[in-house]
């Protein structure tokens, strides 16, 4: 009977101890969870990945030239359309660019003359807008040159080559008038697009060049065998590039 007991004292302490390992169980996993819960509530939220700022562009402020060429855009056409030579007296043979930086030098803005070439022996011809022309006269005027008024490009007295003595007047004159043309043409493969064609129409109204002329002469393929494409004016050209009269109907330097 003791044995009995004995037996059922030690099964109720197991049962005791096996619920007692629950009830710690269940508290360890209470516990746990709760620390989860702390955990999640002290943690604060990953931050959404920000897209950096980008500071705007600010470009560079433009140019006065820029800011002249914009408002012309949608200024009238002015009373005096059209493009005009300027000649003034040159002492000796200077090269384009030479005569380029002179020329800014004394005020004048490089970016309005869109040709220069030496039509004869000490003369060098500028053209511009007929708009600007009175500017530009006035601060060639201010620097003491005088331009040459009653110049002619055609006039076979700028033949001054000695190989075209003998010609007579007539041939003399077809002579200026192939050269001065055929500088007219160069000039304006030099020019961009839409001045090139208006600065064309100007020199047809002059009767210096000829719609067909003209015409043919943007028609003609070039050793490439492509159209013929206008270019910007090169304010650095050397007059070497250009079919001024010298070697063609004017003295060398050495014979100035």
């Amino acid at each position: 009977m003791a044995m009995i007991t004995s037996q059922g004292q030690r099964l109720a302490q197991l049962e005791a101890l096996t619920k007692e390992n629950q009830n710690l169980r269940a508290n360890l996993e209470a516990a746990q969870r709760r620390i989860k819960e702390l955990e999640t509530l002290s943690v604060p939220p990953a931050a959404a990945p920000t897209t950096p700022k980008t500071s705007p562009r600010t470009g560079k402020a433009p140019t006065k030239r820029q800011l002249q060429v914009a408002a012309r855009t949608f200024a009238p056409p002015p009373a005096n359309n059209g493009y005009q030579y300027l000649y003034l007296p040159c002492r000796f043979r200077e090269s384009i660019t030479n005569i380029r930086k002179n020329v800014g030098m004394l005020g004048l803005e490089n970016w309005r003359i869109l040709d220069v070439y030496h039509p004869t022996t000490r003369v060098v011809a500028l053209l511009v807008h007929n708009e600007y022309a009175s500017t530009a006269t006035s601060k060639l005027d201010t620097a003491g040159i005088k331009l040459i008024t009653d110049f002619d490009p055609r006039d076979p007295a700028n033949l001054r080559d000695v190989k075209h003595q003998d010609l007579s007047e007539n041939e003399k004159q077809q002579k200026m008038v192939q050269i001065h043309t055929s500088h007219l043409l160069t000039a304006l493969d030099r020019m961009r697009p839409t001045v090139r064609s208006a600065v064309a129409r100007d020199f047809i109204a002059k009767q210096w060049i000829t719609s067909q002329v003209y015409a043919d002469h943007i028609k003609m393929p070039t050793p490439t065998s492509t159209p013929l494409q206008a270019t910007p004016v090169d304010t650095d050209m050397d007059e070497a590039t250009q079919p001024v009269p010298a070697g063609n109907g004017e003295p060398d330097t050495e014979q100035l």
